[in-house]
């Protein structure tokens, strides 16, 4: 495929994120309302990650955007998407570990994955673009 194919599935794929991360929002906002105020705190408190962790998943995205190199890109995606999944694990442990329901967390953990599929395909549809300003 051409280059010029190659930018239109980016831009695409770019696009087609859009509508996925707003249906993740308001599937968020659901789950986190169905909590009772207590258990807001704890969600909060127990079971959000350590800054270093955020911040060792948003790294990648100056080089995915930035970087001309399409195999550096390629690594940065890779990197996206092992971090999102060890994220989600030891964020859906940490809630497990403070009391939370299966239940509950088995639907975080769907809505996790959508959000992880709409960055994916942000990213890639970027790199496939040849970079944001490409």
């Amino acid at each position: 495929m051409d280059s010029d194919g190659m930018r239109q599935i980016g831009t695409l794929l770019g696009f087609a994120a859009l509508p996925i991360v707003v249906v993740y929002f308001v599937l968020f906002q659901r789950a986190f309302a169905s909590l009772d105020e207590l258990e807001r705190e704890r969600f909060v408190k127990d079971g959000a990650l350590p800054r270093w962790r955020r911040m060792l998943a948003l790294a990648p995205y100056p080089i995915v955007v930035f970087v001309d190199d399409g195999w550096v890109r390629t690594f940065a995606i890779v990197w996206v998407a092992v971090q999102l999944f060890l994220d989600s694990r030891e964020n859906h442990r940490r809630l497990a570990n403070a009391g939370f329901t299966p239940a509950f967390i088995s639907r975080l953990s769907r809505i996790s994955m959508l959000s992880g599929a709409a960055t994916l395909a942000f990213l890639t549809g970027i790199a496939l673009r040849g970079g944001f300003l490409g």
